[in-house]
């Protein structure tokens, strides 16, 4: 009974030791991590805007545990490397992020929802305009009238509003006021190929050669007329290029050619004529339609230059989202300094470089996405492939290891961490103690007797 008794309490006091050590070890991890995250915590937005910009041009692949000094690497100028521990991979240019910047990191359905879309800048050839308001029309030499050479009546009508037709086509017949049995009749085709703009007969109607009976249009190439300010004059000449927009295709430019302009200006608009032929596919542009004109009077070239869409902001404080390397959907609010601009460019003088990649569309609604979707860290760590702190940054040394369970200690589960337990295996021990120590007093009693 005694040896029993004497093993009994050997385990006990075996078990205290064991949790009191990982309770001792859980604490000391607690310890550790505190003082990285009051760190962080006092650093604020200015620590997490330079970590992500070291990120922007970093792109790690380690494994959880392995010791590395970024520092140094950074200090010394060159890409850090991992091929001594046998990742090889490059970081590439490290690119700076400006001061209090934080990056917006979307989700796919986010991009799709917002319809975002990136541009590599380069430079590129930047054109200075003229914009002047006008509309479409049909070329002279593109319409054409059918009518009666005779007096009479329209006894068949076939022509209809919108049709087209070929040339030769018979589009009515008209019934002569001569008298006969039958009266003779005359018919009436169409000239020229194209579309019947307007219809203005019906049958039993009485007609005479004055009236126009049918209109025929070819819109395969219309004519669209700009007034433009008379100031402007000067600076137009035939045989410049032309951007025309129209409301009804809003996402289209029509590629024009100034062919004349008009031989006077109008006195209560103060504005003169500019006439461009426009090829016209499909027959999109009508008769009509209000037109904008951008008229290209002169070409500069290797300007740096952005989609208008993509710069943001008012006055002197103009901004464009820049994409973060390794970093599909995660975006950056870059301060710009702008120059001239376009209908369809800004020249930007400071703030980017030929490569970047900037959100052509959708700028504007990314204002609104606040955070974003997804979390930096989380993006990160699914581009680099280990983990980071939430601010973006690279986990300091011990930090990764105990965050990650890359030591070689073996937690207890559930008992490690509960102090009533150890209270109960403590005071187990002692009553074990007590009742050792009352055996050898016994025993000793005994071998007196």
């Amino acid at each position: 009974m005694k040896q029993t008794l004497l093993l009994s309490l050997l385990a006990a006091l075996f078990f205290t030791t064991r949790v009191s050590a990982h309770e001792g070890h859980d604490h000391d991890h607690a310890t550790e991590k505190s003082a990285p995250t009051q760190t962080a915590e006092k650093s604020g937005e200015k620590t997490a805007a330079k970590n992500a910009s070291d990120h922007a041009g970093h792109d790690h692949d380690h494994d959880e545990g392995d010791d590395h000094d970024h520092e140094k690497s950074e200090q010394a100028g060159k890409p850090h490397s991992h091929a001594e521990e046998g990742l090889d991979h490059d970081h590439g240019a490290e690119e700076k992020l400006p001061a209090g910047s934080a990056p917006i990191v979307l989700d796919v359905q986010a991009v799709k929802n917002l319809r975002l879309t990136q541009e590599e800048i380069a430079p590129r050839d930047f054109t200075r305009t003229v914009f002047a308001l006008g509309r479409i029309e049909v070329l002279p030499e593109n319409r054409a009238v059918v009518s009666s050479r005779i007096d009479g009546r329209a006894v068949t009508v076939r022509a209809k509003p919108d049709q087209q037709v070929r040339a030769g086509d018979v589009l009515l017949a008209v019934e002569s006021r001569q008298p006969g049995e039958p009266p003779p009749q005359v018919a009436l085709a169409a000239p020229k190929s194209g579309v019947l703009a307007a219809v203005n007969v019906a049958e039993g109607q009485p007609v005479s050669p004055a009236d126009s009976l049918v209109e025929i249009v070819d819109l395969t190439e219309v004519q669209a007329t700009a007034r433009v300010p008379e100031h402007f004059a000067g600076r137009l000449r035939p045989g410049q290029e032309a951007r025309i927009r129209v409301a009804g295709f809003p996402e289209e430019i029509f590629a024009a050619e100034l062919a004349y302009l008009g031989t006077q200006v109008e006195s209560e608009s103060a504005t003169l004529a500019a006439v461009f032929r426009v090829k016209n596919p499909g027959w999109r542009l009508r008769p009509g339609m209000r037109a904008e004109f951008s008229i290209v009077t002169e070409k500069r070239a290797d300007v740096l230059a952005v989609p208008l869409a993509a710069v943001q902001g008012t006055g002197g404080n103009r901004h464009v989202y820049v994409n973060m390397p390794g970093l599909e959907n995660a975006f950056v609010k870059t301060p710009v300094v702008v120059g001239e601009r376009n209908d369809t460019a800004v020249e930007i003088l400071e703030g980017l470089k030929s490569g970047q990649r900037v959100v052509a569309r959708g700028a504007y609604a990314l204002e609104s996405a606040g955070g974003g979707t997804v979390s930096l860290k989380a993006a990160l760590d699914a581009a680099h492939g280990h983990s980071h702190a939430e601010d973006g940054s690279e986990l300091q040394d011990g930090e990764g290891n105990s965050s990650a369970g890359a030591d070689d200690h073996d937690h207890a589960a559930g008992a490690a961490g509960d102090p009533a337990l150890t209270w109960f295996f403590a005071a187990l021990s002692g009553v074990l103690a007590l009742l050792l120590v009352l055996s050898l007093v016994f025993r000793k009693q005994d071998k007196a007797a």
